[in-house]
């Protein structure tokens, strides 16, 4: 079940140009901040004080510019397609399905971009990895999907089930190593599994611990700003994502309902903070709030501009040309993009 796919995380909707037939997409019912589902299959940020090495960390916001100015301008904070490793430029979309499993909202993608790259960094550490395998870009965007580096999650699969990893997957790179290397690696490895498993029951303790007590707010008490900032900081997102991806590392497969829980909260904060923008014209409908990120809304919340307006109507219209796009599960650098959708 997709984000997009539970009534408990559907809010208003936003109000740019309909997609047809997908969930959560611009017009149809879904969660301000969450995936427009359906749209890519497995098959098929930190935000903008992230951590630049382990992570593809959103870039800065645009700041507002004379009217039309930013219409088919680069989109730093939500491009079209985020830089890559450069020693290890193997992606994947299969480990993030089915919650991720589709076009993520320059809200969701903002949010999380960060806390999965430090979540798959813990589990590195926990699993005492040599530091010479670790790609320095965990988490890219592609056309509104996003990846997770294919080499780097090969090895912790490869690592945490006492596998050799799959060459095609993590690449001709990682021949750099050398025998030795990888032989100590698997040794070290095996021996703190153990480490990795105590980490992930800490981090599930601490995850609920943060739902519980922001689960307990009343978002109609709090102020814009606060409500703006989220219920969840990077570090408790990051906890909550962990034993998620190491579930998936294991052969896991399928929902973690403290991540849903997460995402359903950030709905409730976000739908709020939409709706008051939208009271002070700032933004067409409440839902429209789902195309700013973190920082955006934070300067929204102060800065009265038809600015965000006009953003909002550009990235609506480019999330609809991302549904028609297909990509591969597994890719290396930038994906071509040479065929469409076809219904």
């Amino acid at each position: 079940m997709g984000v997009g796919d539970d009534p408990n995380l559907r809010l208003p909707r936003p109000s740019g140009p309909r997609v047809p037939g997908v969930p959560g997409a611009p017009g149809a019912a879904g969660g301000p901040v969450g995936v427009i589902g359906g749209v890519d299959r497995a098959d098929e940020a930190e935000s903008d004080l992230g951590t630049p090495r382990s992570i593809g960390a959103p870039g800065p916001s645009p700041s507002p510019a004379p009217e039309g100015a930013f219409e088919g301008q680069r989109d730093p904070a939500y491009p079209d397609v985020s830089p890559t490793d450069p020693v290890y430029p193997s992606q994947t979309l299969a480990p993030l399905a089915p919650t991720f499993a589709g076009i993520a909202t320059p809200a969701i993608w903002a949010r999380l971009c960060g806390p999965l790259g430090r979540a798959l960094d813990q589990a590195w550490n926990a699993l005492r990895l040599l530091e010479s395998g670790r790609p320095r870009i965990w988490i890219t965007l592609h056309y509104g999907r996003i990846a997770v580096n294919a080499h780097g999650w090969e090895r912790l699969r490869a690592c945490s089930a006492g596998e050799e990893p799959d060459a095609a997957t993590i690449g001709p790179r990682a021949a750099r190593l050398g025998p030795f290397a990888e032989r100590v690696e698997r040794t070290r490895a095996r021996f703190s599994r153990r480490r990795l498993q105590r980490r992930v029951v800490e981090a599930r303790a601490t995850g609920r611990s943060s739902l519980q007590s922001r689960s307990a707010c009343d978002v109609h008490e709090l102020e814009t700003a606060e409500l703006a900032r989220g219920p969840l900081d990077q570090r408790e997102w990051a906890e909550l994502l962990m034993p998620w991806l190491v579930g998936h590392l294991l052969g896991e497969v399928g929902e973690d309902p403290d991540v849903c829980a997460g995402l359903a909260l950030e709905s409730r904060f976000s739908s709020e903070v939409g709706r008051r923008l939208a009271a002070d014209g700032l933004l067409r409908s409440p839902g429209d709030i789902a195309y700013l990120t973190l920082e955006e809304r934070l300067r929204a919340v102060h800065e009265t501009s038809a600015f965000w307006r006009k953003l909002v109507e550009t990235r609506a219209r480019r999330i609809e040309s991302f549904v028609d796009i297909e990509l591969p599960t597994i890719f290396w650098g930038t994906p071509r993009v040479d065929s469409k959708k076809t219904s």
